[in-house]
């Protein structure tokens, strides 16, 4: 061999062995384990973080076949790399080991000379993402059984989600209202038709209170602006709460603490509302008022003598013929007593 030639190989040699060195330095750099298998399968390169993964130190490791290793990675990764030498083409896979309890994101590069693997240790990842997919799996469940419509809107006010055992009550199907308007969830009957300016100043940044009614049903609308990390509002979220029992109740205690329980007729609290609503008519129509008080006389005798069923008896007795008696020419009350 001549000076020349020789002086040539040297230098090429010394390039190949310099980008070797610079190849293995970023290798080493890497937070995830890089492994390196010459043609045989043997270890060639193990950074420091394959070496965790492996649980054997690089001297230990570096020319030696893989399949000679007792570790469960090791001989789960073998099979993949046959098949990825018969293929001529990368793989990628997540591995999972009950005895270590470690998932292992895997990536296999073959090569004419050389069979490259990426590892990375998604134990986290993979718990957090399950932890993730229990929440949502739990809150799905808590939001079937809510009496309520809990959606979420665009800025276009169209609908990207909605769930809650109310929307079956409205006759709505969750995968039909996706990219509906959400007036489908306010249910808003005609004189409800501000609903979408209210959600307008949802947009603006204002959380808002208010109620729709439709077919004699109430829902109670609580909204908020939906926001992304950074703050921008992207939407809006709200629930519906079905409210119609709430108020029948509430107007059914209303009815009861304006009525006295014995005649059935209206009581002092109801005769002192109607007294300002027909004074102030009076006042400004000029039509006339009358207002009669009657008393039993010797009452009391009846409830000495006869008992106090027979004396709320003779009580109903009397209010069923005044109101048949006036008719609607006047309002008969019982304010208390006789």
């Amino acid at each position: 061999m001549c000076a020349g030639a020789g002086i040539l190989l040297l230098r090429q040699r010394e390039r190949k062995r310099s980008l070797d060195e610079r190849r293995y330095a970023l290798v080493e750099s890497l937070q995830d384990a890089f492994i390196i298998l010459d043609r045989q399968w043997c270890f060639t390169h193990v950074n420091e973080r394959a070496e965790l993964l492996l649980r054997s130190d690089a001297v230990d490791l570096i020319g030696r076949r893989i399949d000679e290793i007792f570790d469960p990675l090791a001989s789960e990764l073998f099979p993949e790399l046959q098949r990825a030498r018969e293929m001529g083409a990368p793989i990628e896979f997540v591995q999972s080991f009950m005895s270590t309890g470690q998932a292992i994101e895997v990536r296999i590069q073959p090569t004419a000379e050389e069979m490259l693997i990426h590892l990375r240790d998604v134990t986290e990842r993979r718990s957090a993402e399950k932890r993730l997919q229990d929440g949502e799996r739990r809150l799905r469940l808590l939001l079937q059984q809510v009496p309520a419509i809990v959606w979420t809107a665009d800025l276009d006010m169209q609908l990207t989600s909605a769930s809650g055992t109310t929307l079956s009550d409205y006759a709505l199907v969750e995968s039909e209202v996706i990219g509906k308007s959400v007036d489908v969830v306010f249910a808003a009957s005609d004189h409800d038709s501000q609903a979408s300016a209210l959600l307008e100043r949802v947009y603006r940044g204002e959380p808002l209170r208010f109620e729709t009614e439709r077919n004699g049903r109430w829902l109670q609308h609580d909204v908020e602006p939906l926001r992304d990390p950074d703050g921008t509002i992207q939407g809006a979220i709200g629930a519906a709460l079905d409210i119609t029992e709430m108020k029948q109740s509430a107007r059914e205690l209303a009815r009861q603490a304006r009525r006295d329980a014995l005649t059935g007729l209206p009581n002092r609290l109801a005769l002192e509302e109607m007294l300002d609503q027909v004074m102030a008519r009076s006042q400004a129509t000029g039509e006339s008022l009358a207002v009669m008080f009657l008393d039993l006389d010797r009452f009391k005798i009846i409830n000495d003598s006869l008992g106090h069923r027979a004396g709320d008896a003779l009580l109903r007795a009397v209010a069923d013929r005044l109101r048949i008696t006036l008719g609607s020419r006047a309002h008969v009350f019982r304010p208390g007593g006789d």
